[in-house]
């Protein structure tokens, strides 16, 4: 087997609460970094503005705060499309748009769309949102997976109520959720 390693190296260090489940940089502005925290907050840091060696144990000063879930999680997609739009899942089963553009109250944004809907009294994802990922090649469309089997595609433009399509995706969890070009 051929394996290519690829050596990670630090180029900076940022002040952050707790661990970080998962990180993703803006397409359209690799400085500006999304990060999903154990409180269930995203954060988002400009790292241009920040520099490069943080002080030990000081605080941590993201550059705005999302609000929307209500415990931690790991999805995380900046739309490729749409400059600043964010979507994120999480354990609560919920997804959450935030359109990071929008101006803050106090460096805080409430989310623009919350996607969680019950369908005779069954949530449409029964646990956690372990993924999402905006369509490659449908501005407005993404996905979600999660820990009930089940992959979902969402329309952005439709009320958060309920999903366009949904469909068992696997026998156990579903924890990836990635777009090919070509789909």
């Amino acid at each position: 087997m051929l394996y290519d390693y690829v050596q990670v190296r630090i180029v900076q260090q940022i002040n952050h609460d707790g661990e970080v489940n998962r990180a993703r940089y803006m397409p359209q502005n690799p400085s500006i970094i999304a990060t999903k925290t154990v409180s269930g907050e995203v954060y988002v840091f400009d790292s241009s503005t920040h520099p490069l060696k943080a002080p030990v144990y000081g605080a941590c000063n993201p550059d705005l705060r999302l609000r929307g879930h209500l415990s931690e999680g790991y999805g995380l997609s900046w739309s490729h499309f749409k400059q600043g739009h964010l979507l994120s899942g999480s354990d609560d089963a919920q997804i959450c748009l935030w359109d990071t553009n929008a101006t803050p109250e106090n460096k805080a944004l409430d989310a623009l769309q919350i996607f969680k809907v019950t369908v005779s009294r069954v949530f449409v994802h029964d646990g956690v949102v372990e993924d999402v990922a905006w369509h490659l090649k449908h501005e407005d469309h993404f996905g979600s997976v999660g820990d009930d089997c089940r992959l979902h595609y969402w329309d952005a433009r439709t009320p958060s109520n309920e999903p366009v399509t949904s469909v068992i995706a696997h026998q156990g969890g579903v924890s990836r959720l990635i777009h090919k070009a070509a789909n």
